[in-house]
């Protein structure tokens, strides 16, 4: 089966916390298509689905009336995890990770549940994981906000049946995108 995941676009708002301005991401929903494979039977995902994940950004923030938007170096792109659904603390930890982007490398992986590696191991949940990217401009081009080049906005992966979760019903995913520096994150 193969599995569309699509993160909606959110808003983002600027506040001065008196340490200089902050942007944050808003709330956003995620749908499914065709379905959710956490309801699929038998026991969710299965060996070799795959699973696509799509992020829109809003890049041209509602600034609370103020006429200023964040440079293109305050844009993530989407991050992306995977672990077990019971385990509190890697989920957390996700999220911490998405939410700080470790090494400001935007767009990246997270943790070990998800990996680029075009072969199995046993802590991938999904393999083979292949960034889908775009670059633009950011508008109004007039503020100097520059260009977001080789933007991560989508991962495509398979699922490895043979990983340490074993249970295709019990997969947390953990996503992070921005909207800028402080992104929503979603699990």
């Amino acid at each position: 089966m193969e599995y569309h995941l699509t993160l909606d676009q959110g808003t983002i708002t600027e506040s001065d916390t008196g340490r200089g301005r902050t942007f944050t991401g808003s709330g956003t929903s995620a749908s499914w298509s065709p379905f959710n494979p956490l309801l699929a039977k038998p026991s969710g995902w299965q060996e070799g689905d795959k699973l696509f994940v799509t992020c829109s950004f809003n890049l041209s923030p509602t600034q609370d009336g103020n006429d200023i938007y964040p440079p293109a170096n305050e844009y993530n792109g989407l991050v992306a995890g995977a672990c077990l659904n019971s385990n509190a603390e890697e989920i957390a930890k996700l999220k911490q990770d998405a939410h700080n982007i470790p090494g400001g490398d935007p767009g990246q992986l997270i943790g070990s549940g998800i990996t680029k590696a075009t072969t199995k191991s046993a802590n991938a949940i999904f393999y083979s994981a292949k960034p889908l990217t775009f670059t633009t401009a950011l508008k109004p081009i007039s503020k100097n906000r520059g260009t977001l080049t080789n933007f991560i906005y989508k991962w495509e992966a398979t699922f490895n049946r043979d990983n340490t979760v074993a249970d295709g019903e019990h997969v947390e995913l953990v996503f992070g995108y921005g909207d800028p520096m402080h992104c929503e994150v979603n699990s």
